[in-house]
């Protein structure tokens, strides 16, 4: 007895998991014919092949009146796939106001014939109008359906009417042994060819005349001609049916089992030796062959189903429009040829980059929206289980449904349920319109901008910059070698601010300096360096190192270059006694250090025409005086006495590709194993590293850690040391030669690029 129970148990539990497990298989419904007809004769082939390809789905063969319900059952989405005649398919798909979408062929099943059975005693061979005239009683499956709709169409071409003819509605085996006992005079279909009625000698067919089947072809869209091969081979017109599927299905069918429903259905057909399963091979086969792809051209079909009927997915149009796409940017490409290879990517980025980001953003927020809508309308069903059409729809086809809408207003009869999901909808609408207005917005304050940079009008809050001060036809040069030795070797320095008089005029005089002011190599702060307004537009008080040009070689000249000096050096102190008026008193030696955290905080370069001005422009805090008349006469005598001095310093003082001046920060980590060295130490230290030591420069930071560069403070310093000047080149007395550098001081050398530097040392 507990055996039994137990039996019974497991029997029970068994049953339970079979049961749950087919209620709980995903439904696909295929919409197929009426009873006995053709069509749902092949929807119960395909579902039951379905079944055996898919197990964990269930695929639902139902009944419907045939071609036009059924495209009207997968436009409602009641149905997930459905047979459907190629005419309407195409009509239905092209239809500007109710056309349906997201569809695609997944087989060609056969092809249809409109075919008038009758009694032989009333069958005329030659024209359907004369067989038309004898016909009191007609049979149809449906009013509804394909095969009558076109029958009327072609009546009407004929002249037939209708009205004086009695439809009588049925099945096919009930019309069929009405049209055997004579009860109606004929059976009309627009299908396969009925077998019993086909085997019966008392039934026949009328055959359509040659100027009927002209005329019919040439005003009824998507049908042929065709020649059935008995009875003399009688013509008749006919055209192709198809099974199509719901985009949205099929891509869900397919992600679940990895499996292409079209080539699986006809692997899965192969075996079955039915006449329908014989027609859907030989429709396999016979669009197999290029010369009947014109049948497929217009219906959507997946990549898969193109590669079963070797047909490429992709139309005449989309290849006629990529080939014109390409041909028009090749001539345009050819013509502008020149002028492209000019065009800097750099200036063309920075110029408009705002546009190239604001389309970035309205991108992904459109993104956002149509994950945002998709998600709230998957939220929706969960809760009401009503189900949008919206979740239809693949991402493809989603995409060019919001566009459409957006654009045109005419949302196909799709739109969201869920308030997120239409308040996602309205801001995918929004943001292209409102984004581009921003876009535009944006572009209009960049011009703006843009026209005072050039004007020098713009007003800057960079640090650590490069402040040039003064023009001359020699700037030009100067810049770009500056750039270009910052960019090889500084690479922390700021940008480079140069304070001239007419900004407008330089950039037009001078092209390239106008392309390193498109690239944000130079800037331009228009105006005199006298002038308060301007050191502050230039920032000045935050700058790295000033540079004065002298601008001619009049005194004039160097009277300007010490005003400029004066100017700079009384608006940074200014500035820095500004930032310390909050300090509380504090003790003297604190109070020493900050005070000499401002003196003479900014380092200041100026270029000199005449000697005497030297010790006035010492006194106004320029750091480096360069007189560049000194030094050719120096040169001159130099190598007067002495052949090849004067290229030797043109060596040195001139980038190229051979050796050029850097420096070297002691403070940096890796430049640890020179610390604590003498002059001599260090020569053959740095030699194996491929780099030549010129002097060592004697640095002094506060308690700030900021270097001090105010000459008074500076002499102080050396003079504890014993030093006399602060470069030590080939140490000449005994303090100079046994002096050991310390983490502050910077070693100045010649080598051939900053790449040695930067690979020096990093193993020792």
């Amino acid at each position: 007895m507990r055996r039994f129970k137990n039996i019974s148990f497991l029997f029970f539990l068994c049953l339970f998991q079979f049961v749950n497990s087919q209620v709980a298989k995903k439904q696909y419904i295929l919409s197929s014919g009426s009873m006995g007809g053709n069509y749902n004769k092949t929807g119960a082939l395909i579902t039951k092949a379905l079944d055996s390809i898919y197990p964990h789905f269930q695929f639902i063969n139902i009944e419907s009146s045939g071609s036009l319900e059924n495209i009207q059952q997968l436009d409602n989405r009641f149905a997930d796939f459905a047979i459907v005649q190629r005419d309407v398919l195409l009509e239905n798909i092209y239809d500007e106001v109710n056309g349906i979408k997201n569809v695609e062929i997944i087989l060609p099943l056969f092809e249809e014939k409109l075919l008038v059975y009758t009694q032989k005693s009333l069958a005329i061979d030659s024209s359907l109008v004369q067989g038309c005239k004898k016909f009191k009683k007609i049979g149809f499956t449906s009013k509804t359906g394909y095969s009558f709709k076109i029958f009327e169409k072609i009546c009407r071409l004929l002249n037939v009417n209708l009205n004086d003819i009695e439809i009588v509605e049925g099945t096919y085996p009930v019309l069929s042994q009405s049209l055997i006992d004579g009860s109606i005079d004929a059976l009309i279909t627009f299908s396969l060819p009925i077998q019993n009625l086909e085997t019966n000698k008392k039934i026949g067919l009328v055959n359509l005349s040659n100027s009927e089947i002209q005329l019919i072809i040439s005003k009824i869209n998507n049908v042929s001609p065709i020649t059935i091969e008995s009875d003399n081979k009688k013509k008749t017109i006919g055209s192709w049916t198809f099974f199509v599927g719901l985009d949205k299905s099929i891509e869900d069918i397919h992600e679940s089992s990895k499996k292409a429903i079209s080539q699986s259905l006809f692997e899965a057909t192969k075996s079955d030796k039915s006449v329908i399963a014989e027609s859907i091979k030989g429709s396999v086969i016979y669009f197999q062959n290029k010369e009947n792809h014109g049948f497929i051209y217009g219906i959507p079909m997946s990549t898969t189903t193109g590669e079963l009927l070797h047909y490429t997915t992709w139309d005449i149009a989309k290849i006629t429009l990529l080939f014109s796409i390409f041909l028009i940017g090749g001539i345009v490409l050819y013509i502008l040829r020149k002028q492209l290879v000019k065009i800097d990517m750099l200036i063309i980025w920075i110029r408009y980059k705002h546009i190239i980001l604001g389309i970035f953003v309205i991108c992904i927020l459109y993104y956002i929206s149509v994950e945002g809508l998709l998600m709230a309308e998957s939220s929706f069903y969960k809760k009401l289980g009503i189900k949008s059409k919206v979740l239809n729809l693949t991402k493809t086809d989603l995409h060019f449904w919001i566009i459409i809408t957006n654009l045109t207003g005419n949302n196909n009869n799709i739109f969201p349920l869920s308030y997120i999901g239409q308040l996602m909808l309205s801001f995918s609408s929004y943001i292209l319109i409102v984004g581009s207005i921003i876009i535009g917005f944006c572009e209009y304050i960049i011009y703006k901008f843009n026209k005072k940079r050039k004007q020098g009008l713009m007003q800057f809050n960079t640090k650590n910059h490069i402040i040039v001060i003064g023009w001359k036809s020699t700037t030009s040069k100067f810049l770009e070698e500056l750039i270009r030795a910052k960019n090889s070797y500084k690479k922390k320095l700021g940008k480079i601010i140069a304070i001239v008089e007419n900004p407008s005029q330089i950039l037009e005089d001078y092209p390239e300096i106008k392309k390193l002011q498109e690239k944000r190599y130079v800037e331009f702060v228009a105006g005199d360096a006298t002038d308060e307004i301007v050191l502050k537009k230039a920032n000045i008080e935050n700058a790295n190192t000033v540079v004065i040009l002298s601008e001619n070689t009049t005194k004039e000249a160097d009277q300007k270059t010490l005003l400029r000096s004066l100017a700079i050096s009384r608006y940074c102190r200014k500035k820095m006694l500004e930032k310390t008026s909050h300090l509380k008193e504090a003790t003297s030696q604190y109070e020493k250090h900050e005070v000499d955290k401002y003196i003479d905080s900014i380092y200041i370069i100026a270029e000199l025409n005449d000697q005497k001005y030297t010790e006035d422009l010492k006194k106004s805090d320029v750091n480096e005086i360069i007189n560049s008349s000194v030094y050719s006469k120096n040169i001159i005598t130099q190598s007067l006495l002495n052949h090849g001095v004067s290229k030797v310093l043109d060596e040195v003082l001139n980038y190229n590709e051979f050796n050029e001046f850097y420096t070297i920060d002691l403070k940096l980590q890796k430049f640890k194993s020179l610390v604590h060295k003498t002059y001599d130490q260090l020569i053959p230290i740095l030699r194996n590293q491929g780099i030549l030591l010129i002097g060592v420069r004697v640095v002094y930071h506060n308690t700030n850690d900021q270097e001090i560069i105010d000459e008074e403070a500076l002499k102080q310093l050396l003079d504890e040391e014993g030093l006399k000047r602060q470069i030590i080149v080939n140490p000449t007395n005994q303090i100079e030669k046994e002096r050991k550098t310390d983490d502050d001081d910077q070693l100045i050398v010649f080598c051939t690029g900053a790449s040695v530097l930067e690979k020096a040392f990093v193993d020792i």
